[in-house]
């Protein structure tokens, strides 16, 4: 019996490991689903939001990055509206069930929903009380 609960506790482990194995990494901004950004703009707002993001996101796509350390840390490197490259760093941990990834930077913790995470993709759904929610792509870079 205890060589029955060792054997499925090592493959719960070697399967969660290679889970979290995927996230680790340096990831560049892919895509923003600009529409789940705008959807709760007024119609009249909708147009001018959609091609401002569209703006942003161009600016952004190669000049916003983000690295998971295997050893619970990760840094995020952008570019503020200057052009000029900042970085900010903390801790974060991947849920049991990879749902979850809870990021805590300069003592501000933040949760935020994977939608996708492969090798060659992460997907975040960003969302707080103030904004519609949206999606953030990712792609190793």
């Amino acid at each position: 019996m205890n060589s029955k609960l060792l054997i499925f506790s090592l493959v719960l482990l070697i399967l969660t490991a290679c889970s979290s194995n995927h996230l680790i990494g340096k990831w560049k901004l892919d895509n923003i689903d600009i529409e789940k950004a705008i959807a709760d703009f007024p119609e009249n707002q909708k147009d001018n939001m959609r091609m401002m993001l569209k703006t942003s996101l161009n600016n952004m796509k190669n000049k916003f990055f983000i690295e998971f350390n295997d050893n619970g840390k990760y840094s995020i490197e952008a570019a503020d509206e200057n052009g000029v490259l900042q970085k900010k760093s903390g801790t974060w941990e991947l849920s049991s069930d990879k749902k979850k990834l809870k990021t805590v930077t300069e003592g501000k913790e933040e949760t935020v929903e994977v939608v996708e995470i492969t090798a060659n993709k992460l997907t975040l759904n960003m969302s707080s009380p103030s904004q519609s929610s949206f999606e953030m792509s990712f792609v190793p870079r």
